[in-house]
């Protein structure tokens, strides 16, 4: 979904209610001023989210309105055909150190892993960085930015996170690369490109 937003807190009303209350992930979709902004959830109930942005803390807080997505999903295990998902929010808040979510369910492969902060209990501009994904859980720590100064130290988040993950019995080698190439140019590859069907 979508809704514009500046930076002040805002509510945003889903579409419709859900029957109890869901992981909320947020992106900023627009460029409508060039300052870096950083977005935070709170308050979210089965109806509806607090969402507000600001720019970096050195910077006065003023900013054209942007246009932000939004994904809300209901805590909870399933699949859906080939297809396993997870969702859930962390018990415990998360601060600027690594802490370790687990998965509910593991699923067969890596998940493919969204997650976003649902408090603001420091409304100091920060983001969710994430290391060590696995199919049973991921580290998490809340990471600050530091225009202003070096501090970082934050209070406790909850993290939402929705992972995706397809069941697969048997890995599929959708194809094999091999490529030679003289040592001294090296340092020009900059990546390599694979073109399928043309």
């Amino acid at each position: 979904m979508v809704f514009a937003v500046s930076p002040k807190w805002s509510t945003v009303s889903f579409n419709e209610a859900f029957t109890i209350t869901p992981v909320v992930i947020t992106t900023i979709a627009m460029e409508n001023e060039f300052e870096a902004i950083s977005g935070r959830i709170k308050d979210a109930t089965t109806t509806t989210f607090s969402y507000y942005f600001r720019e970096q803390e050195k910077n006065v807080n003023k900013h054209a309105e942007e246009t932000v997505h939004y994904l809300a999903w209901e805590p909870g295990t399933s699949s859906l055909g080939d297809m396993q998902y997870w969702g859930g929010a962390t018990a415990t808040g998360a601060r600027d150190a690594w802490s370790t979510i687990t998965f509910p369910s593991a699923g067969t492969d890596l998940p493919l892993l969204l997650a976003d902060m649902q408090t603001t209990a420091d409304v100091q501009p920060a983001a969710i960085r994430m290391q060590n994904l696995s199919a049973t859980g991921v580290e998490v720590k809340v990471e600050e930015e530091q225009s202003k100064d070096m501090e970082v130290t934050h209070s406790e988040e909850i993290v939402g996170y929705i992972a995706l993950s397809q069941k697969v019995s048997e890995k599929t080698v959708l194809a094999t690369f091999n490529w030679e190439f003289d040592a001294d140019q090296e340092s020009n590859i900059s990546g390599f490109q694979i073109l399928a069907n043309g």
